[in-house]
């Protein structure tokens, strides 16, 4: 019973790591179709393509 599945060093996860990096411009910025945060997070984080 190992700890293995820890993907990630505590207190740092994709959604801390990303937030600094999302502003109101850039979320304007796509024109193309809504983005909501979340999924701008996701993107930014690289979970998403």
């Amino acid at each position: 019973m190992s700890e293995t599945k820890q993907t990630l060093p505590t207190g740092e996860t994709p959604e801390l790591l990303a937030e600094p990096n999302i502003s109101e411009d850039s979320v304007e910025a796509t024109d193309e179709k809504p983005v909501t945060k979340q999924q701008s997070v996701a993107k930014s984080a690289g979970i998403v393509s």
